[in-house]
C-alpha cells in the first residue's frame, strides 16, 4: 500500500504540517521531503508521487503515458477493480492506452512489518506497445532476474486482466507478450532505489543507455529537490537557510 499519508483528504500531522509542495490533491510536508532526500535515507512514497506527478506534467512525448506510483501498488494487491485503477485504463476517447507507445508503472513493493510511508522497494514496468513487450527496470536486480519476481508477475497479471476488460476489440493483444528485463544503471546501498527509478521513468523510452551512475545519485538528489520545490513556488525558502 502506498501513499497512507500526504492526500488532502487525509488528517494532518500537527507536528509535521508545514507543507511545501502542494500539487492539487496530493502535498508533501516539510519534514517528509526533508527525510526523503537527505543522504542514506529512502524516498517517501508521498515524495516519490510528487515526483512521478511533475514527470508526468513535464513529459512532452504524446505517445507516453505515465501511471501514478500507487496503481502499481494496488495490481500487485489484486485491487484491480478499484475505481482509480479502471479510470487509468478506462478505453476512451482521450485514453486509448492502444494507442500509445509505452505505458509506465513506477512501482513500490512494500517490506512486511515496516513503515509505511518509507519502505520497500521502488522499481519500473513498463508496457511497450511499440517494442511489444513488457520491460523491466530494476536498480537491485541483476541482468536476469530483479528482486522481486513474483510481484512484477502479480503486477503484469494486473496490467494483462484490465486491458482484456477494456481493450478487447483492440488489435493490440498483450497476453502472450514476453518480460525483458532492461540493463541499466545499478545501486550498491539499500536506499537509492526511489532515484534510480525516477531517472528511469524519465529517460525511457531511450535507443541509448543511460549515462549516469550510482556516483551521480547524490547530486541527482538535491536535483530533484530543487526541481520539486520550484514547481509549485510554495516553498518558505527560509526554512532552508
Amino acid at each position: 500500500m502506498v501513499c497512507q499519508h500526504g492526500w488532502k483528504h487525509a488528517p494532518r500531522n500537527p507536528f509535521n504540517k508545514e507543507i511545501v509542495i502542494d500539487l492539487d490533491d496530493i502535498y508533501v510536508s516539510l519534514g517528509d521531503l526533508a527525510e526523503s532526500v537527505r543522504p542514506r535515507n529512502k524516498l517517501y512514497n508521498t515524495v516519490a508521487e510528487i515526483g512521478i506527478n511533475i514527470i508526468k506534467r513535464e513529459n512532452q512525448n504524446p505517445k507516453k503515458v505515465i501511471i501514478p506510483l500507487r496503481i502499481a501498488s494496488y495490481l500487485i494487491e489484486g485491487r484491480d477493480n478499484l475505481k482509480e485503477v479502471t479510470r487509468c485504463f478506462e478505453n476512451s476517447p482521450s485514453n486509448r492506452l492502444d494507442h500509445k507507445d509505452i505505458v509506465c508503472f513506477p512501482t513500490l513493493q512494500a517490506f512486511p512489518g515496516t513503515p509505511k510511508d518509507a519502505s520497500g522497494h521502488y522499481w519500473l514496468v513498463n508496457l511497450n506497445i511499440k517494442a511489444q513487450r513488457f520491460e523491466i527496470y530494476d536498480s537491485l536486480g541483476n541482468n536476469s532476474e530483479p528482486v522481486n519476481m513474483h510481484a512484477c508477475h502479480l503486477l503484469i497479471a494486473g496490467i494483462k486482466t484490465n486491458w482484456t476488460r477494456q481493450y478487447s476489440n483492440s488489435k493490440i493483444k498483450i497476453m502472450d507478450w514476453p518480460i525483458e528485463i532492461i540493463d541499466s544503471p545499478r545501486q550498491n546501498n539499500g536506499y537509492d532505489c526511489g532515484f534510480f527509478t525516477l531517472k528511469n521513468l524519465e529517460a525511457c523510452p531511450s535507443r541509448t543507455p543511460a549515462t549516469y551512475s550510482q556516483k551521480d545519485i547524490p547530486n541527482i538528489r538535491k536535483l530533484y529537490t530543487d526541481k520539486w520545490l520550484h514547481f509549485t513556488k510554495k516553498a518558505n525558502w527560509q526554512l532552508f537557510v
